[in-house]
């Protein structure tokens, strides 16, 4: 019985891995700099078929401008799976300019993205969690979709 389970087991696990493809890509956060396109060259040289690029400040809400270059960049340099991540600011933050409304840190960006023509796929949405909120006199524990409200 041993023998057929670890037989089974080692066909069925040959066959999955044979069937998946795999891709390897790049995460650029936290980073607030733009990169060249020699850069994103080099990415794809060693088998970064895809990019991530962060295009807001995480905290305050707003957009980074060095998205929309590293965008362009990684599309001049040949990758074509150019996607963003977003980190919605919600209250209460540290900063107010945009924090309160994450609708509105959301379409910012998606916004100025669209007027310099710099062309996404994906947009990942980085959303933290209620962890430490309890220490915020505006953080709503009772009713947390207010505080995204």
């Amino acid at each position: 019985m041993n023998i057929n389970y670890f037989l089974l087991s080692t066909i069925l696990f040959l066959t999955i891995f044979k069937n998946v493809n795999s891709t390897e890509g790049v995460c650029l956060g936290y980073t607030y700099t733009w990169y060249r396109i020699s850069k994103f060259k080099c990415f794809k040289e060693n088998s970064k078929e895809f990019v991530i690029i962060e295009a807001n400040y995480f905290g305050s809400g707003s957009y980074d401008t060095n998205a929309e270059l590293n965008i362009l960049n990684a599309r001049a340099a040949g990758i074509e799976n150019v996607d963003i991540y977003i980190t919605p600011c919600v209250r209460p933050s540290y900063k107010s300019e945009i924090c309160g409304d994450a609708r509105k840190s959301i379409t910012t960006v998606l916004d100025n993205l669209d007027k310099s023509n710099a062309k996404v796929g994906r947009v990942w949405l980085y959303i933290y969690g209620l962890t430490g909120c309890y220490n915020y006199d505006d953080w709503n524990k009772d009713n947390k979709t207010e505080n995204i409200e």
